[in-house]
């Protein structure tokens, strides 16, 4: 008996979602890789789906789970280099470009002062 198995069992899955899951061979590893909604054909509760998916992750090891979030980091880096690329046009450079040359800014300060009686906004 799994350990999937078993946590489900825990949590009050009814035996013939675990057994629908045991013929399709659907373990923690391709619970992993499931979204909510196909989950959701195997186990109707929303709050059993959720506990299923953080039992997976808690159960991933490290290594993987660490290759799983680099791997996201450099399709987040790749998309980055190529979005530019695409949208770029003569207009956006000059208004980049205008941006980067600005030097100085403008601070206003500004205090409410209250004297008792009155209450004033002072710039």
């Amino acid at each position: 008996m799994s350990d999937l198995n078993e946590f489900l069992r825990g949590r009050g899955v009814p035996e013939d979602s675990i057994s629908i899951m045991e013929e399709q061979k659907i373990d923690s590893a391709v619970i992993a890789l499931m979204d909510d909604a196909a989950l959701a054909n195997y186990i109707p509760s929303y709050g059993d789906r959720i506990a299923i998916f953080n039992f997976c992750k808690s159960k991933q090891p490290l290594s993987q789970r660490k290759q799983g979030l680099l791997q996201k980091l450099r399709e987040k880096m790749q998309n980055r280099k190529e979005g530019p690329k695409e949208n770029t046009s003569h207009a956006d450079t000059r208004t980049r470009q205008t941006k980067k040359q600005k030097t100085s800014r403008n601070v206003e300060i500004g205090w409410i002062h209250h004297d008792g009686k009155i209450t004033k906004q002072r710039f």
